[in-house]
């Protein structure tokens, strides 16, 4: 995993959390170029919010949306994601 991927990681996870604890509906975005992670970034997010939140009431069990716009990212998507 790159620094990149930790630091990226640690802002949106802040960012979530602040606009769940305000209800401001601004979590955050994640825009990357080709290549960078990005699929991988937000596993390790998803991975960061559902264990690492727990004392946080507001956060409970969160639902994770990952939206993409080519097939090959689905299947990479679901690739990254999915655990046997």
């Amino acid at each position: 995993m790159s620094l990149s991927t930790i630091f990226a990681t640690r802002l949106l996870k802040q960012s979530i959390i602040k606009s769940v604890v305000e209800k401001s509906g601004k979590g955050g975005t994640y825009f990357g170029a080709t290549g960078c992670g990005k699929t991988y970034t937000m596993a390790f997010l998803a991975r960061q919010l559902a264990l690492r939140c727990t004392d946080i009431p507001e956060i409970g069990s969160p639902t994770i949306i990952l939206i993409v716009d080519r097939d090959e990212l689905q299947k990479q998507g679901s690739k990254t994601f999915y655990k046997e």
